[in-house]
């Protein structure tokens, strides 16, 4: 009797299991996650920029209660880093153009022969990799090295651009790099279709 007991009580548990997933208007489940990342993001700016103002204030209380001496030696400091910073961030400069260009048509000496560096720096003398793939981008947006196709890489119709089939492939790949694949369609067999 107690085996029959149980028997109806599974039954009616499983059917309002199974409609519990099929309802259209089911939650997101990784809507919490996605809200708490968003804020702690944005409080993670936001003490960015609270501190930034907090060192500024600092420095400038400091420079106030400096000896001429003690400002002369802030200023030679503050000019030689600069010049250094300047310095090493065009060669990484230089190193970001390279790889954001590697494959593309573009004579990337005469480029950098004329290219201001500086503008391709952030405040704190890194190269801005986004900014640097939107200028690459513009200068050669589609066009790719006249190498010859070997026939190499995965093509459905024998006719398509390589296929990027790794996923490993995309780990080394900008954001930049990765919309240009998707945009040419080589991410369509990693996609599914």
């Amino acid at each position: 009797m107690t085996g029959t007991d149980n028997a109806p009580a599974e039954q009616s548990e499983t059917p309002a299991e199974q409609t519990a997933p099929e309802t259209p208007t089911a939650p997101d489940p990784d809507a919490g996650a996605k809200k708490a990342l968003e804020t702690e993001r944005q409080a993670r700016r936001e003490a960015d920029k609270a501190a930034k103002a907090l060192k500024a204030e600092l420095d400038a209380l400091k420079a106030a209660q400096m000896t001429d001496t003690e400002k002369a030696i802030a200023e030679a400091k503050a000019a030689t880093r600069a010049e250094v910073l300047a310095e090493f961030g065009s060669s990484l400069v230089d190193a970001e153009f390279k790889a954001a260009s590697a494959g593309l048509t573009l004579d990337l000496d005469a480029l950098l022969d004329n290219l201001d560096r500086a503008k391709f720096l952030t405040e704190d003398g890194k190269p801005d990799k986004a900014r640097i793939g939107e200028f690459v981008s513009k200068l050669a947006p589609a066009k790719r090295s006249t190498a010859t196709d070997t026939g190499q890489g995965a093509r459905k119709d024998g006719t398509g651009p390589a296929q990027i089939t790794d996923r490993a492939v995309l780990q080394t790949m900008t954001p930049e790099q990765i919309d240009l694949a998707h945009r040419e369609g080589r991410l369509k067999s990693l996609m599914g279709g």
